[in-house]
């Protein structure tokens, strides 16, 4: 049986499997407006923080040869009309390890980089709306990751304290490094932005290098009464 009262997860990389989605619309975003073309691992890298953030990093000093918002924009339409292919999956096991937490009497939400309607979008198009409680995204928070906000706001949301009880899920640094600063649990997952290497930085509490051992750290795990 699960000890948590709630769990907060990262979208992209963590939930869903964008990365190919983000780095080509990323890549087009950037082609349109005569920017050099990032290389996909250089974008994936990357994620989990805002790409009012990273496109910046990316782009060096041709940046200031774009308007950005505009930039931003477009990279947001490629994105939306590849979801809206239905080019975007879950991971394999979310749905269901999201469904058991509600079964579970657990609060759900989602913190991401994201502004927060394309988010909720991503959470709508894949099926994960359901079973997520909250989400909240770049846009209604003060500082990004790995500022706290986030984490304070979908609690506040919730109508929940913050505490030990609480976990944070992602795959990127600034996820743990939120999460941590937030006074949560942190667990790290492999199989998106950063590597178990990369993750352990951060300390986190616990690296999940599958969906198995997630479950077991949720305490949904065979034999636990998830």
């Amino acid at each position: 049986m699960t000890h948590y009262k709630a769990v907060l997860f990262d979208l992209d990389g963590t939930l869903v499997d964008s990365g190919s989605l983000v780095a080509e619309s990323a890549r087009r975003a950037f082609d349109d407006f005569g920017l050099p073309v990032p290389e996909r691992e250089a974008v994936i890298a990357y994620m989990g923080i805002p790409i009012e953030i990273y496109f910046e990093k990316l782009a060096g000093r041709t940046f200031a040869e774009v308007h950005p918002p505009d930039l931003y924009d477009r990279f947001r339409s490629y994105f939306r009309q590849m979801v809206g292919e239905d080019m975007l999956r879950p991971f394999p096991g979310v749905a269901q390890m999201l469904e058991a937490l509600k079964e579970n009497g657990v609060r759900t939400g989602v913190a991401t980089s994201k502004t927060t309607d394309p988010a909720r979008f991503t959470c709508e198009k894949t099926g994960l709306a359901p079973f997520i409680d909250v989400v909240v995204g770049s846009d209604i928070v003060s500082a990004y990751k790995p500022a706290p906000d986030t984490v304070y706001k979908c609690l506040e949301l919730l109508g929940t304290d913050r505490g030990r009880d609480v976990l944070v899920v992602g795959d990127a640094e600034g996820d743990i490094g939120m999460g941590a600063s937030a006074g949560c649990a942190t667990c790290g997952v492999t199989w998106g932005a950063h590597d178990a290497e990369r993750l352990s930085r951060q300390k986190p509490d616990f690296i999940a290098t599958s969906m198995e051992e997630l479950l077991e750290v949720l305490g949904l795990g065979p034999g636990e009464g998830g």
